[in-house]
C-alpha cells in the first residue's frame, strides 16, 4: 500500500448555460452492473486537496472493494454541471454554492455525498498592503476563481460579517495559478486561496492571511463540496450509488485517521510538493451530509442575491440507504 446578519445584496452574475440546461435528457453513462460484478463508475472533479481522501480510497481498494471502478477526471468548476446534466459523466464534485446555483435552474440533480472539509480558504494581501482584516476590504479588487462559487458566497459572508458593503467590492475571476501574480502586478489587492494554493502561496513568503473566509462567513460547519448525479440515476441504479457513497464514507473516515498519508498523495493529483501541504488538509468536518448547515447556506445566497430562488434542500439531498451495512 502506498503511503500515499445581513442585508440584501446586488444580484451576482452566475450562468448555466443554454447548453447544459438542453442537455438535461442525458443520462449516465455507466451501466448499473450485476450484483458481484464491478460497475465501471466516473466523476468530474476538481483539483482540490480535500479528495485526498477519494484518490486514497481508489489506491487502496475501497471502490473495488465496493463494486465500483473509479475513473476521476478534473475539469474546470464550470464543466462539472454539464458533464452529469449531459450523462457524459455519473457523479459531479462542486463547493455547495455551485450545485444550489445548479439546482435552482431546475436541473434534475441530487446531492449524495459529503467529500469536502470545511475548507482552510483564506483571502490573502500583499506583505505591504495596508489591509490588516476583512474590514478593510471596502473598495478593493478581490479575485476569486470562479463567480458564483464558494470563493464568492464566502468572501461576500465574510465581508457582510465585517461591516463592509460587498456592492462596493470588486470580485474579479482569476485561475488559483494566477493568483499570486496577479497580486504581484497590483490587478487585484487580495486573493481567496483554498489548499493547497494557499499553503503554496505562505511558503513563497509574499502574502499574509487574513484568516479563514469560510470562519469569518460563520458558514464552517457547511463543509466545502459534495458529489451529486442525477435523479435518474439514484432511480434507476440505487444500489449502485449507495456502493459509491459506502466507499466514499470509508476514504474520508481513512483520510482522517492517517493525515499524513493524506499530504503524501496530493502531489499525485495537484502537482502541489507535499512539503507545502499540513493538518489542515484533512478536516474533522467530513461525515454526513450536514442538511440543516445546507438550508442556512441556501437562506444565505437568497438572500444576498446569490439564487433567484430558493431551493428545497431536502428533495435536493439523496436518503436512499446505502449498500453493504
Amino acid at each position: 500500500m502506498r503511503r500515499i446578519g445581513r442585508r440584501p445584496f446586488v444580484a451576482l452574475v452566475a450562468v448555466v448555460t443554454a447548453g447544459t440546461l438542453a442537455a438535461c435528457g442525458g443520462t449516465s453513462a455507466e451501466p448499473a452492473g450485476a450484483p458481484g460484478q464491478v460497475t465501471p463508475v466516473s466523476a468530474t472533479v476538481l483539483a482540490a486537496s480535500t479528495l485526498a481522501p477519494v484518490y486514497a480510497g481508489v489506491e487502496n481498494g475501497f471502490f473495488s472493494e465496493a463494486g465500483i471502478d473509479l475513473a476521476l477526471t478534473q475539469a474546470a468548476p464550470s464543466a462539472v454541471v454539464p458533464a452529469v446534466v449531459s450523462g457524459s459523466t455519473t457523479f459531479g464534485y462542486l463547493a455547495i454554492p455551485s450545485i444550489l446555483l445548479a439546482a435552482s435552474k431546475d436541473l434534475p440533480i441530487k446531492i449524495v455525498a459529503n467529500a469536502g472539509a470545511s475548507p482552510d480558504s483564506p483571502v490573502v494581501v500583499p506583505n505591504a498592503s495596508a489591509v490588516q482584516t476583512y474590514a478593510d476590504l471596502a473598495g478593493k479588487r478581490i479575485a476569486v476563481p470562479n463567480l458564483g462559487g464558494l470563493g464568492q458566497f464566502a468572501v461576500v459572508g465574510a465581508l457582510l460579517n465585517n461591516g463592509v458593503d460587498p456592492a462596493g467590492v470588486q470580485l474579479l475571476e482569476v485561475p488559483f495559478g494566477d493568483m499570486e501574480a496577479a497580486l504581484d502586478r497590483g490587478t487585484v489587492d487580495a486573493a481567496w486561496l483554498i489548499q493547497p494554493f494557499a499553503a503554496l502561496a505562505e511558503q513563497h513568503g509574499k502574502t499574509r492571511s487574513l484568516g479563514s473566509s469560510v470562519e469569518a462567513a460563520d458558514m464552517a460547519a457547511m463543509g466545502s463540496a459534495y458529489f451529486f448525479t442525477l435523479d435518474e440515476t439514484v432511480t434507476k441504479n440505487p444500489d449502485m450509488v449507495g456502493r459509491f457513497v459506502d466507499a466514499v464514507k470509508r476514504s474520508n473516515a481513512y483520510g482522517l485517521e492517517n493525515v499524513d498519508e493524506m499530504v503524501d498523495i496530493v502531489p499525485s493529483f495537484a502537482q502541489i510538493p507535499p512539503e507545502v501541504l499540513g493538518p489542515k488538509l484533512v478536516s474533522a468536518t467530513y461525515g454526513e451530509i450536514p442538511v440543516d448547515q445546507l438550508k442556512r447556506v441556501n437562506d444565505f445566497m437568497v438572500a444576498n442575491g446569490f439564487l433567484t430562488k430558493s431551493v428545497d434542500v431536502d428533495a435536493l439531498v439523496w436518503t436512499g440507504a446505502t449498500a453493504g451495512r
